[in-house]
């Protein structure tokens, strides 16, 4: 059986091996933290210049649909001018 002296110098060894590996997990976790943070910015931005595209194209898509509705505005008056029988 060991000695009280050996049984907490095995404890000692046991509980600094898990410290050692709390700190290594826990330096990892915070470089993925910081790596995932930096992506989720770029992700904002990009979304950000994603909506300021998409509003110009629903501004340039209205504008077109305005003027295709006054086209067909003018060409129901033109054939309404035509004379029926050709």
């Amino acid at each position: 059986m060991p000695t009280q002296d050996e049984r907490l110098t095995a404890l000692e060894k046991y509980v600094t091996e898990n410290i050692d590996d709390i700190k290594h997990n826990e330096t990892m976790l915070l470089g993925l933290a910081f790596s995932h943070q930096q992506d989720i910015r770029q992700m904002s931005q990009r979304l950000e210049t994603v909506q300021t595209r998409l509003g110009t194209v629903e501004t340039t898509l209205n504008e077109h649909t305005t003027i295709l509705n006054q086209h067909t505005a003018l060409l129901t008056q033109i054939l309404e001018r035509l004379p029926k029988n050709p």
